[in-house]
Order: structure tokens, then sequence, then C-alpha cells
């Protein structure tokens, strides 16, 4: 298996077409056969399906494409390390973070740490707390900014977030049973803590409200809110007092607040080389420094 390889598993995956990624990695359509062929070899295993519909991977081959984004990590790791300059850091990283903290927080230390390093360039893949923990547990990331989710990890932790019910009127009990809530579909840190708070809250769950956002935060709750459609729970930094909303923090039983805690996670491998121990190390002081 050799760098080209583990790419071909990559776009495979993704595309489920020959043809597609053979033109994505300009090779020809037989030599994508033939890796994929001496893949099989190689492990002794049966790791693609072929049909007219095109390739599906077998389970055998769906353990060996978990590989993939980590090998290819590694490598861009190791040419990084071997080509770094005496006369300072040099090389890639690839920084995960969510959208929210991309826009809020973190372009002024991207550029503070650029400026410090220039020869170390930063991939920022903006991707789901959710999302971003995959790709930590599977080494395809490295170094992550991640909200309200557990990483066994090595971690630095920014600050809690509480949460909140927002409505376009006084907020009572009453209205919380009656008004239509507005939720997401998407998979966020948040879920877990609403659903907590609605099971100890309500004898069953508010009314729905008649739109659905799909894939969209908090500052979209915000404004279907204001529009009256109905409320919803976000986080209290997403609120603006410009928004002229009603809003009142969500309790547990027992008084104590619903937050959650963004933090830094990053791996234990990460500490072996330098551009992820420089980048690490200063976004820890920039943030620290910050408070």
């Amino acid at each position: 298996m050799d760098k080209i390889d583990w790419r071909l598993l990559r776009e495979l995956y993704r595309e489920k077409s020959i043809s597609k990624a053979s033109e994505k990695l300009f090779l020809s359509q037989p030599a994508v056969s033939y890796r994929m062929s001496h893949m099989e070899r190689e492990f002794g295993e049966t790791l693609f399906l072929r049909s007219n519909k095109g390739v599906a991977f077998t389970s055998a081959g769906l353990r060996l494409h978990s590989f993939a984004g980590r090998m290819l990590r590694f490598d861009e790791e190791v040419h990084a390390y071997v080509r770094q300059a005496n006369a300072g850091l040099s090389g890639t990283i690839t920084v995960g973070s969510t959208a929210t903290f991309t826009d809020y927080y973190l372009a002024p230390q991207l550029r503070a740490f650029c400026e410090l390093h220039p020869g170390i360039d930063v991939v920022l893949r903006t991707a789901s707390s959710f999302d971003q923990l995959r790709m930590l547990e599977s080494g395809e990331l490295r170094v992550g900014v991640i909200r309200g989710l557990p990483w066994n990890g090595p971690s630095f932790d920014l600050f809690d977030e509480t949460l909140i019910a927002v409505s376009n009127e006084p907020i009572t009990e009453k209205s919380l049973r009656t008004k239509p809530l507005i939720r997401s579909d998407g998979q966020t840190a948040t879920t877990p803590l609403i659903d907590e708070w609605m099971a100890e809250h309500f004898d069953r769950p508010p009314r729905p409200a008649p739109v659905l956002l799909k894939g969209g935060g908090s500052r979209n709750l915000v404004h279907l809110v204001k529009s009256g459609i109905g409320w919803a729970v976000i986080s209290r930094s997403r609120l603006f007092e410009s928004d002229g909303l009603y809003e009142c923090p969500i309790c547990r039983a027992d008084g104590s607040l619903f937050a959650y805690r963004t933090r830094l996670c990053f791996t234990e491998e990460s500490g072996h080389f330098d551009p992820y121990r420089a980048y690490i190390d200063h976004f820890e002081r920039f943030f620290r420094d910050d408070r």
C-alpha cells in the first residue's frame, strides 16, 4: 500500500465509482482497477463489490478504509517533520472547529499563529462536534474545537455556555407549554441537554412548530423566533440585545443551569509533531490571556 492507494480508497468511498475516482486522481481506469485488485491480493480479502451501479465496500474494505485518513495524515506529518527548516517550524497542520466557534472566536488566533509561524500552513476544517470527535478517534484529525461532548484524550477548557429559552413574548410556564417549539433536526451538542430538560420539565413534549430547521444554527433559530413561529432553546452567547427577544435560563430540578463546555481537544500523538505542538501551545496561550 502506498499513498496513491490510500487516496484511491478515500475517493472510491466518496464517489462509489471507478471512473470518477480515476478522474480525481488523474489515473486511467485500468490503473485504478489494477490497484484495487492488487490491494485484494495483498490482504487476501475481497475488499470491493463491483456492479453496474458502481463500487461498494465489503466489511473488510470498510475496515481498510478506516485507516485511509490517518495514513494520509501521517504521511503529511512525516514529510513536514523531515523538511523542517532549522530557522523555524514548517509543514502543514489540519485544525478542526465548529462553524460557530470559527465565526466568533477563531480567526484572530489563526492570524496571530500564522504571523508567528509563517512556515506552517493551516488547513481549517469546519465540522460538527460529532464529526470532529469521530475524526479524532479515527486518527483523521489531531486537533479540534469540540462543544459539549466527552473526549478521553488531552484537552484545553475554554468556557461553559448556558442554555436559554427564547421567545418573542414574555416567557411563562404556560407559554412554554402552549406555544410551539422550534427545533433543528441536526445532531448538535445541545440536543441531549435539551432532551433532558424537557423530560424533567414537561409531562409531554411541547407542540412542535410547523417549521423544522434543517442543518441550521442558533442564529437561524433566533430569526425564526423573531418571526413569531414559536420559541426555541439556544446558547446564551447566540442571543444579542438587538434581537429584542425575551429569555429565560433552563434549569434542572435541583436548580443548576444546563450548560455545555467548549474545549480544544487533541490526540496524544499530536505532541510528537512540532507544528502541532506549537499550534496547541499558541492556542492555549491566546485564549488564556484573552480571559
